[in-house]
């Protein structure tokens, strides 16, 4: 499964160690923190997210030291609009994941690292996280066969930080990299968001801090594109041109340079974006017919795709077996 533009905004800002950390910090117990030795933080380059799957999830995954031993920190970003039921029972499998690399990696080790994971959820839809929170409450059991079963029942839990059920002021009081807060606002509301100008307006201070910081100018790229690609038909290259005005002429350079590279694609609004439009229109309806029952990632994915692999994923219809199969790399 490529890339979503989600996908890759989530993982371009959370590949620092300082912006995982404070958003770590941000959902742990002062106590938990403080076991964990946050400036050893080494990132690990794989994905435990299943190929089918990262139409809807993006991950990242940090070494480090808990307690003074080894330990990891995972965190999950969910950006559909929909909880997953599964979600506890998926944190279960990466984390088994991990520790299997682990092993290998330790072939003579008696005792697993201490994973801490955390589920990230910020729906374009504004919904608030439903689903269970412990691998316990996944299991088929009512509360006379739960109590009975005792000590058998498995408890995994991972932590929540819900964005939808925080306003933009309560995220801006968190201790965030101003790419951090950016990054969790933006995952809210950007997508397709008629108000987005209004909104970026708002956030000026918060988005002239990234700029000014160090590096600030190439997470600035980042952010402006994610922006310019989830808008697409929406926003164009002068349409911005009010939050340019409040954040300077190396913003607006920057900014109008990747617009007018991703316009070149046929990525920003124009002709180009219309015939991608009908052909994702008819992709999906081609999925429908030949799949019936779609996964809620389908819609994501295809609605971020460029021309090339709706072409690609439209001609493999054809032969595939399941909807998975479409969208394999």
């Amino acid at each position: 499964m490529p890339n979503t533009p989600h996908d890759l905004f989530f993982r371009k800002i959370m590949e620092r160690w300082q912006a995982v950390a404070a958003e770590m910090r941000a959902v742990l117990t002062p106590g938990m923190a403080a076991l964990v030795d946050w400036t050893q933080m080494t990132p690990v380059s794989k994905s435990f997210v299943a190929p089918p799957l990262r139409g809807r999830y993006s991950d990242v995954l940090f070494r480090t030291r808990i307690a003074g031993r080894p330990g990891f920190v995972y965190v999950l970003a969910e950006h559909q609009s929909s909880s997953d039921e599964l979600m506890a029972f998926r944190i279960v499998e990466y984390m088994v994941a991990i520790w299997n690399c682990y092993l290998e990696e330790h072939p003579g080790a008696k005792r697993l690292p201490m994973i801490i994971p955390l589920v990230v959820h910020c729906s374009p839809r504004g919904l608030r996280w439903n689903a269970p929170m412990d691998l316990a409450d996944l299991l088929d059991l009512n509360d006379s066969e739960r109590a009975t079963a005792g000590d058998l029942v498995p408890h995994v839990r991972y932590l929540l930080d819900d964005v939808n059920a925080v306003n933009a002021q309560q995220l801006a009081e968190r201790e965030l990299p101003p790419d951090v807060l950016i990054l969790l606002l933006l995952l809210r509301e950007a997508p397709n968001n008629p108000l987005l100008v209004s909104l970026l307006l708002d956030w000026a201070d918060e988005l002239r801090a990234l700029i000014e910081e160090p590096g600030g100018l190439q997470r600035w790229e980042t952010v402006v594109t994610y922006i310019y690609t989830v808008n697409a038909g929406r926003i164009g290259i002068q349409d911005l041109d009010p939050v340019y005005d409040k954040l300077g002429e190396k913003a607006r350079e920057v900014a109008v340079t990747i617009a007018e590279q991703l316009e070149a694609r046929g990525e920003v609004r124009g002709e180009a974006k219309g015939r991608m439009a009908e052909r994702a229109e008819t992709l999906m309806r081609l999925l429908t017919a030949r799949f019936v029952q779609l996964p809620d990632w389908v819609a994501d994915a295809v609605s971020a795709a460029d021309m090339d692999r709706l072409e690609m994923w439209t001609l493999r219809i054809l032969n595939a077996s399941t909807v998975e199969d479409v969208f394999s790399v």
